[in-house]
């Protein structure tokens, strides 16, 4: 038995060093990327006068097709015009908002939101909706500083959206995951 040991170890080594010593390349891995082939790009997919489409469709009109829609509406794009001029009274309402990430994320039974509002306006609200958009909670906000308790023990497990909401005004959407233990 000890005899079969040697022979397999002997047998084993003999493999591993002919492996390493066939499978080097005449080429370091160090040099790898150092000359790159260049790629060739062709624009053989569109004919010449053909332009694309630039329009977004949606067929569907269910309820997390209208969320999942009004987020990409909404989506602050950084396409700005240079001719536009921003409105202060705008960005000052907007650095005097403040909101805090949700806390614990994930959340068992209860979550915690810290956010200050000061400023000119007539309504702020966070709103809670599950992934398929339906608006599972949504809680009014006092001025000031205030620390928001959220109850999520009959929420189902699983990912929701909360949106800082102002003037009727999607300023901020944020994650939350639900997970019961």
């Amino acid at each position: 038995m000890n005899i079969l040991s040697k022979i397999s170890t002997a047998l084993l080594m003999t493999i591993m060093v002919t492996s390493f010593a066939f499978g080097q390349k005449d080429e370091s891995r160090l040099n790898i990327g150092q000359s790159p082939k260049k790629t060739i790009i062709s624009n053989s997919l569109l004919a010449k006068n053909s332009t694309l489409s630039k329009g977004i469709s949606f067929n569907s009109k269910n309820n997390y097709t209208q969320f999942y829609r009004d987020l990409l509406i909404s989506n602050n794009s950084k396409n700005t015009d240079s001719k536009s001029v921003a409105n202060p009274v705008q960005e000052s309402a907007a650095e005097k908002i403040k909101v805090s990430n949700i806390y614990p994320n994930p959340a068992n039974d209860y979550a915690y939101l810290d956010y200050t509002v000061n400023g000119n306006f007539n309504a702020a609200n966070i709103s809670f909706f599950n992934l398929l958009g339906k608006q599972v909670a949504e809680y009014q906000l006092g001025k000031y500083s205030e620390k928001l308790k959220i109850n999520t023990s009959n929420w189902e497990s699983g990912i929701y959206m909360y949106q800082l909401i102002i003037d009727g005004k999607k300023i901020a959407t944020k994650k939350l995951l639900v997970r019961h233990n």
